[in-house]
């Protein structure tokens, strides 16, 4: 950043600096939603579609593009300001949106999901750079909490909302209640936006940015299609994989600019918050994109019954991110972060000792003490990353941990959609109905499209069955997940255990 835009910001009015935290909360607002309702209105969305096997893909297809935007966008708004790579991701973002509304195919929804991607990868990175713009390390606990709290209320307005539309409505108005918030938001953020670009470093790093994208892109979509690859596509892939980051690591080292400084990797922070943020969205997404299928399926639960299903998780969330903004800078990093994976671990392992036969009120149990978990180590990471970051590098440091964060969120639903067909197909293979699902060509969670009346007429049982064989699955990944935080929860140790700040993050 430059002295001058230090300088604005450290001067900025307090009205403007809180008209410009309302405008940027209408976007967390925006995005947190989004998430939500599509997790419990997708079924119905992909169906009207005739296209539920593309139901993974409303996920993965926002994911993909969000990671190949991350890093772009974060050295972009260093070099050139925040406020035009925010406005374009959020117009992005709005585009989307609306094409998401008008879909009248699964072809064209997964599009217009990856074009909100696009959007949300410029917003996500650009957007907790900003904060750390406008205010001090002492006050970005507390402002950050403040944020998570209402990215919280939002993510459990979704559920209802969703829910709500498509009780009464058709669901395309998921999408088109998007507007009137980003409306808020430009109207909010037109003046008064401290000028935070660099003086002098407007070389763009294009060669890097390319090989990243085409790097990710290959990585992410090799794994999403793991499945149906013979070992030599697997190989080939994993070459070409190999070669591509070879190749960028020479660009990186060469570039005056670099997109994403192999420099990076040398300090602690980036490096904690890089593997803390990896594993905990790998372990997140798997369960907020199944969860809803395994209370419809499992326990029988319509979409607005899964929406209260998921409130006991927003509940403890909320209430451990206000005690997490409001005891972080006394107590220091380290606690949380040991906490808050402790008690998501406990609380996915506990599913293998429930089992799918046991009430809805344990189900509560395990997901409230996944909320605490996740509202304990709430800020923690983004916090101490800041307060460990130069100030002109600030965008490409946080753009780094989101894109491996978005990178865990992506593996996340590939990795539970395998382990749940994994367990689903087997069951299959050694149960009565083996010949189904030959005769049906379905696998995987796709087996799921077997619990039909329609089905059940032809196949007496086989509801009871595929809806079984996927709740065993679903606890099979809960458990695995479960003793991996159980692991992250020990290394938490290697945090700082004060609050602390380096010289030049301050």
């Amino acid at each position: 950043m430059s002295a001058a835009g230090q300088e604005s910001c450290g001067a900025m009015d307090g009205a403007v600096r809180r008209r410009l935290l309302a405008g940027l909360c209408m976007i967390f607002i925006v995005t947190c939603l989004d998430g939500t309702i599509i997790s419990i209105c997708g079924k119905q969305i992909m169906a009207d579609l005739d296209g539920l096997g593309y139901y993974s893909w409303l996920t993965a297809g926002f994911l993909l593009t969000q990671a190949v935007m991350i890093p772009i966008a974060g050295k972009i708004s260093d070099q050139f300001g925040r406020r035009p790579v925010l406005y374009l991701g959020v117009g992005l973002f709005t585009i989307g949106s609306m094409m998401a509304a008008a879909s009248f195919s699964p072809d064209m929804m997964v599009v217009s999901r990856a074009v909100q991607g696009a959007g949300g990868g410029m917003i996500m990175p650009v957007s907790n750079a900003f904060i750390a713009d406008i205010y001090a390390p002492e006050d970005r606990a507390r402002v950050m909490a403040g944020i998570n709290l209402l990215s919280t209320l939002s993510m459990v307005a979704g559920p209802f909302v969703g829910g709500f539309i498509c009780a009464v409505t058709t669901w395309h108005w998921v999408f088109l209640i998007n507007l009137p918030l980003v409306a808020v938001f430009f109207l909010l953020t037109s003046k008064g936006f401290p000028k935070t670009a660099s003086e002098g470093r407007k070389a763009i790093d294009y060669s890097g940015m390319a090989v990243l994208s085409l790097l990710i892109l290959a990585f992410l979509l090799a794994f999403q299609f793991y499945s149906s690859m013979d070992a030599l596509q697997v190989m080939a892939v994993a070459a070409v994989a190999v070669v591509l980051l070879v190749v960028f690591v020479r660009i990186e080292n060469k570039a005056p600019e670099p997109v994403m400084s192999p420099s990076l990797l040398r300090r602690k922070a980036v490096r904690l918050s890089a593997l803390f943020m990896f594993m905990n969205n790998l372990g997140m997404l798997g369960v907020v994109s199944f969860i809803a299928l395994f209370g419809i399926y499992v326990y029988g639960l319509s979409e607005m019954d899964c929406a209260f299903l998921c409130i006991p998780l927003f509940i403890t969330m909320g209430v451990f991110t206000v005690l997490n903004g409001m005891l972080l800078p006394r107590t220091g990093y380290r606690l949380w972060v040991m906490a808050g994976f402790f008690l998501m671990g406990i609380s996915l392992t506990l599913l293998y000792f429930f089992g799918t036969d046991a009430p809805i009120t344990a189900v509560i149990v395990v997901m409230s003490l996944f909320g605490a978990g996740c509202g304990a180590l709430g800020s923690t990471i983004s916090v101490s990353l800041q307060n460990h970051t130069p100030k002109d590098e600030m965008g490409m440091s946080l753009a780094t941990v989101s894109l491996v964060r978005s990178m865990g969120a992506t593996l996340g639903a590939a990795v539970s959609a395998f382990i749940i067909s994994f367990v689903m197909d087997s069951e299959m293979a050694a149960s009565p109905f083996a010949y189904v699902a030959e005769e049906t060509g379905y696998s995987g969670t796709g087996l799921l499209e077997l619990a039909t009346d329609a089905f059940e007429q032809i196949y007496p049982g086989i509801t009871e069955a595929v809806t079984g064989f996927f709740g065993d699955g679903f606890v099979a990944f809960g458990t695995v997940t479960g003793i991996v935080y159980i692991a992250l929860a020990v290394l938490g140790v290697l945090m700082d255990n004060g609050y602390t700040v380096s010289e030049d993050a301050s």
